[in-house]
């Protein structure tokens, strides 16, 4: 009998170290994660995430909320993490679809406009631009000016979507060729149309500021939001 029952686990050494190990993992989830069927697990931000940054593991750990608290459309650990961020993401956000879009999505302007948001552009020349150093994914403050007005802060932050026609997350092939290439002087350079998400209440006064009067663009440092 003993020497049937070593036989047996000789043969099957394998499959019961295998179901052994399998029996422990699920001890130790249990433990650390123990079921509530009132919680759920989803994807908490460990760091700020600027906009437009893909998502990556080291950006996420997994939290446990209350089922009825959790964001609509928020993002479980059994979803498959290919997005980008729609608008940057300070640190203990929860992630949901409404800040996001895939990167399997075709590249184009509309699936980069964050919810509820539109895209509208202005020009801003060398003097009023930061020197044309404007580029798709940075951050800016927009000033307006008009005659006999004082100049006012219009909108404190901004994420440019694109310049010109380089939309952010794509190859730039308009980029300006450098000074020894292009000895044109600054106030000859044509102005860079610049391409914001804004609300549409935002966009009615983009575009009276834009027509009454002068735009300046002020740039953000990273993470300054």
């Amino acid at each position: 009998m003993h020497d049937q029952t070593r036989t047996f686990v000789l043969r099957h050494s394998r499959i019961i170290a295998f179901i052994s190990f399998l029996f422990i993992g699920l001890v130790v989830v249990l433990c650390y994660f123990p079921f509530n069927p009132d919680e759920v697990m989803v994807w908490e931000t460990t760091t700020y995430i600027p906009a437009f940054e893909k998502i990556e593991m080291r950006h996420l750990h997994p939290v446990r909320w209350p089922r009825k608290l959790v964001p609509p459309y928020a993002l479980t650990p059994s979803d498959e993490l290919a997005f980008k961020t729609r608008v940057a993401l300070p640190k203990g956000s929860v992630l949901t679809q409404t800040v996001l879009f895939s990167t399997h999505q075709e590249a184009t302007l509309s699936a980069m406009v964050p919810a509820q948001k539109v895209a509208i552009s202005f020009a801003a020349d060398a003097i009023h631009g930061v020197g044309g150093w404007i580029h798709p994914g940075d951050t800016i403050a927009l000033f307006t000016s008009a005659d006999l007005k004082p100049t006012h802060l219009l909108f404190p932050t901004l994420h440019v979507l694109s310049v010109d026609k380089a939309l952010l997350g794509l190859p730039n092939t308009n980029v300006s060729m450098s000074s020894e290439e292009n000895p044109r002087p600054m106030e000859e350079s044509l102005p860079q149309v610049l391409t914001v998400p804004v609300t549409m209440p935002e966009a009615q006064v983009l575009i009276e500021a834009r027509e009454q009067g002068r735009l300046t663009v002020v740039l953000k440092a990273v993470g300054d939001e």
